[in-house]
């Protein structure tokens, strides 16, 4: 957990950049959305859902998880996601 040395209104977390400034999203209203908030703070850039389904990008979701490769641990960085699921497996993506 660190905030990013360019911008201090970004978060780095194990789930991806937490943009601070960014104001609260409303509720998704379908299930390709993932605009879950983290009291008031939005995804920026790659992440991962807080329910561990999606990869998302700026909060949306892009790549949904079956449950076999669901989070157990992740790490983000920058266009890079890796992701450590319960079945042992370590899953490492990066996009472009």
């Amino acid at each position: 957990l660190s905030f990013d040395p360019m911008a201090n209104s970004l978060l780095s977390t194990d789930i991806g950049l937490l943009n601070l400034d960014l104001p609260a999203l409303p509720p998704a209203i379908d299930n390709r959305s993932t605009y879950a908030t983290l009291g008031g703070v939005r995804h920026s850039g790659w992440g991962i859902s807080t329910d561990s389904v999606w990869i998302i990008k700026d909060g949306k979701g892009i790549l949904w998880l079956p449950r076999e490769y669901r989070v157990m641990k992740s790490a983000v960085v920058g266009s890079s996601v890796a992701i450590g699921c319960r079945s042992g497996r370590v899953l490492v993506m990066k996009f472009s």
